[in-house]
């Protein structure tokens, strides 16, 4: 793949990414921050539309990071490199693994997602670390569950570090947000869904 021009610090896809990951009101609703090789191979492979990609100007030199590249390709997606110190002003990482993307996931309701003929549904409510919501997405998906639903009390899944600890599974479940959980517990009621409560190891986070 040909070396594109670097772009330059007031490049606009710099400030869409952060505002993507910022998750300010004035943010796009549908667009969340892909960041580490797994989660954007994941992201690669599911069907989402994939807005933009910013890589490093060395991305490319590791296999993972070719096959990431042949990939994008392939969906017509003509990633843009920056220098590393620019894309490190991004990257929600310590150590910046040489590529960010933004990634189109539209917001869903309940009627949106069908549970399945066996559902399996796993709703947080009031988790508030990132990461271990990530990976209670993570274990849904494990799990074959049918969706992943959050209170309004949850952090957002669509939080990069949420997508980080996910390792991609959250581009291949549904996640339905902002449900209150007695919304959630009559639409098991009205499907004969059974619901268990498991209280997390903090104080306030519930898994149903």
């Amino acid at each position: 793949m040909a070396r594109a021009q670097l772009i330059g610090k007031h490049h606009p896809l710099l400030r869409k990414i952060r505002l993507a990951a910022s998750q300010a009101r004035r943010a796009p609703a549908d667009l969340v921050v892909a960041e580490g090789i797994r989660t954007l191979e994941e992201a690669t492979r599911a069907p989402c539309v994939i807005e933009a990609v910013l890589v490093s100007e060395n991305f490319g030199f590791h296999a993972r990071e070719r096959s990431l590249l042949i990939a994008w390709q392939e969906r017509d997606i003509r990633p843009l490199r920056s220098p590393e110190r620019l894309l490190q002003t991004v990257s929600d990482l310590v150590t910046c693994q040489g590529a960010v993307a933004l990634v189109h996931v539209p917001a869903r309701g309940l009627a949106e997602v069908d549970p399945g003929q066996l559902p399996l549904l796993v709703c947080a409510c009031g988790i508030q670390d990132p990461g271990n919501l990530g990976t209670m997405i993570r274990t849904a998906l494990a799990a074959g569950a049918s969706m992943v639903c959050t209170s309004p009390a949850t952090v957002s899944a669509k939080n990069p570090k949420a997508i980080r600890s996910s390792a991609g599974a959250f581009f291949h479940i549904p996640v339905v947000e902002h449900i209150a959980p007695a919304e959630i517990v009559a639409y098991c009621k009205a499907r004969g869904i059974q619901t268990v409560s498991y209280t997390h190891l903090r104080a306030h986070e519930t898994v149903l």
